[in-house]
This record gives C-alpha cells, structure tokens and sequence, in this order.
C-alpha cells in the first residue's frame, strides 16, 4: 500500500548499504539465483578468507547485513546473498561486482509474472561488474542487456575470452588476466556435482574481480 501510494520503502538490504560508512565502506560482492545461493556464497566466503581479507557471509544466510555494515571491527569486504524479495525493496544498492547463477520459475504468485521475476534477479547488476551464467539462456540474454560495464560468463564448458570455465577438467579464469589462469581440478569440488563447479566458477568470479589471487581461489574452495 505504500509502495502504491508513492512512498519509498527500503528493505533491510537497501537501509544497511544507505548506512554504510562514509569513508571506505566494504565492497559488496553480492550473488542471486533460483537455485545455489548459499553455496556460492559461502565459497566466496572461504575465498576471500584464505587471500587474509576479513570477511563474512552476509544478507539472505549468515549474518543479518545491517550488522555486517554496522561491524565495530569493519569488514575489508562482505559476501552478500540476495534473494529476490531483498532485491526488490533495494533500489540504490550498487555491488562492486554480482553474480546471476541461474533463472527458473519461482515466487511467481509474488512478482506477478517471469519477466518480473527476472528483471527483479537482475538488479543484482547495477554495479561495474556483471558475472552471469552463460549455460543458462535466460540469464546470457539479461546479461547480454545489462549495463556493466564489465561482463563476465561462467560456464561448465571451454571457457571463451571474458569467462570462466573447465578446461581439461581444471577450473581456467579467462576474464581476468591475459593468459589462461588454472585455478584447480573440478574434481577437487565439493559437494561432488557439476551444479556445485558451476557455483565455484561464479564465486571465484567475484573473487577475482577484486584481485583475490588463484592460489587463495583454490585454498578457498578445498576448505570449503
């Protein structure tokens, strides 16, 4: 009713990234999906622990994102899951980098339709780096449409230029560095399953994209 009545409405989400300190806040690095959510999140978690940054889990699982933000000890940077009804009451929130796993129909009684649905997941791009699933239609065509300025693709398969993927059975980054980057053997994943390879490549695209080394890639995903 507010919302029809023209008054803005924030969700926990949209206050605590309006809260953030002013000087150096801790960049976002944020991931949404139908489905793997707080697997990749918690891969990324691991990642950026192992490359020494302090970080945490943070949004839709783990810790509540307002007291990330509001931390005492300041993060250097925060994992966010974001689920799609999160996304929709956060309309400034702008992550250094986001992650589209995958699209598949849900919570349509909520968002009305399937094209609201998706246009609501794709929020998740509005900051410079879009990292998006290039083995699912839907999200390659919304991430072919994004703004960001950077767009990166992760795929079960032989990874093009700006992406990353499998290689010969090893995870290969192919988006951020100029020579192929092996990161480690897919068979090294756990839990076993190429749905969780693909939730690596997706976190260890965020990870990337703020210069996590692959060596602490690699140490991130065999803790995990």
């Amino acid at each position: 009713a507010a919302a029809q009545a023209g008054i803005p409405v924030w969700g926990e989400v949209e206050l605590a990234w309006r809260m953030r300190a002013e000087v150096g806040p801790a960049p976002w690095l944020t991931i949404t999906g139908t489905n793997g959510k707080t697997t990749t999140v918690e891969m990324l978690a691991s990642m950026l622990r192992a490359a020494g940054l302090r970080a945490t889990a943070a949004g839709n699982v783990g810790t509540p994102i307002l007291e990330a933000v509001l931390h005492p000890e300041p993060y250097d940077v925060i994992a966010v899951e974001l689920s799609s009804f999160q996304l929709h009451w956060s309309s400034t929130v702008a992550p250094a980098a986001g992650a589209l796993l995958n699209l598949a129909p849900d919570h349509l009684d909520w968002h009305g339709s399937m094209a609201a649905y998706a246009a609501t997941k794709a929020m998740i791009w509005r900051g410079p780096v879009a990292v998006g699933n290039a083995d699912d239609r839907a999200v390659s065509e919304l991430l072919a449409a994004s703004a960001s300025a950077r767009k990166v693709g992760f795929t079960l398969g032989e990874p093009r230029p700006g992406q990353l993927g499998v290689r010969d059975g090893q995870l290969v980054d192919l988006a951020f560095t100029d020579v192929p980057l092996e990161l480690l053997p897919a068979a090294d994943i756990r839990p076993l399953g190429a749905h969780n390879v693909a939730n690596a490549l997706a976190a260890a695209a965020l990870a990337r994209s703020r210069g996590v080394a692959g060596a602490s890639v690699a140490a991130g995903l065999r803790a995990f």
